[in-house]
């Protein structure tokens, strides 16, 4: 069974090191996509390719900014009950928040899909850039869902003392992106080449495979707060109903936002002010920083 690493035995100046150095190396990882993807689109497709994903990932950050704060909650939660080794808790935690991301995630990727030219013609994307933003957007909303899960799975490792296992499937899903958007941008034989919705399917798939991988590694090496039906909790039921005890590391008893909840909640709610020129950053990159 593979269990969590305890960050409080040991050294724990070592400890501390080994466990950020992977988070670091992500953030690296997820920037290199960036900028690799902004390469491709930029260079081949030109500047109105480029500002479209710029604009639509400025909608996607907003969107994704929110939530994500509130779902550093989990995290601190999963941290909380693996310290003091309550696996039943940990685990509850964890069927809470999956639901409730779940849940909204593909809220928002439905009213984002149906209303993303309305949030462009909002932001006044540029004319020649509007349609390659909204085909690149649809895209990315139909990614959301398993954007939030991929990253949320990671969160939660990392939450358990593991920032090992989540960069290796990060590693996964860079070197998928970046090895599919060429590919599916010009095509390659009878594939044929998608343009800049190619950039964002590619984002897609990528997803998908990494959330899968990394589903199925969890569940093969049967980790410690990997979810089943059989186990010792009281049923799948109770476990997947999401609840106030989210928001408890973020509100105080009298149900007021904690001062500690709101630098964060701020730092996730961010985005670039209307005409300021944009590196248009992957949406994943967002998703990963954030959690």
């Amino acid at each position: 069974m593979l269990r969590s690493r305890s960050l409080t035995e040991g050294s724990i100046s070592r400890g501390l090191l080994l466990f950020t150095l992977p988070i670091l190396f992500g953030n690296i990882l997820q920037s290199l996509n960036g900028t690799v993807n902004s390469i491709w689109v930029g260079r081949y497709l030109g500047e109105a390719a480029l500002s479209a994903t710029a604009n639509s990932n400025t909608v996607m950050f907003l969107l994704l900014g929110g939530v994500f704060g509130l779902s550093m909650a989990a995290t601190i939660l999963v941290g909380q009950y693996v310290g003091a080794r309550n696996m039943p808790e940990a685990k509850r935690v964890v069927g809470t928040s999956t639901t409730f991301f779940f849940v909204l995630s593909a809220a928002i990727s439905v009213i984002g899909w149906i209303t993303c030219e309305s949030l462009l013609r909002a932001m006044n994307t540029p004319a020649d850039a509007l349609p390659l933003a909204v085909s690149y957007m649809k895209v990315i909303f139909l990614a959301l869902p398993f954007m939030y899960l991929y990253a949320f799975v990671m969160a939660v490792l990392r939450g358990a003392g593991d920032s090992k296992t989540p960069l290796y499937f990060l590693l996964l899903s860079v070197a998928l992106d970046i090895a599919l958007n060429p590919l599916l941008i010009f095509g390659a034989g009878p594939m044929p080449g998608l343009g800049i919705t190619g950039s964002a399917l590619a984002t897609l798939i990528a997803q998908i495979i990494s959330l899968m991988a990394l589903l199925v590694y969890l569940y093969r090496r049967q980790h410690v707060l990997a979810l089943h039906a059989g186990d010792d909790l009281h049923g799948l039921r109770e476990r997947f109903v999401p609840g106030r005890q989210l928001l408890q590391p973020f509100v105080d008893g009298h149900g007021r936002l904690q001062n500690t909840a709101a630098p964060h909640i701020r730092a996730n709610c961010s985005f670039p002010a209307r005409g300021r020129p944009l590196a248009p950053l992957h949406p994943t990159a967002h998703a990963e920083r954030s959690l």
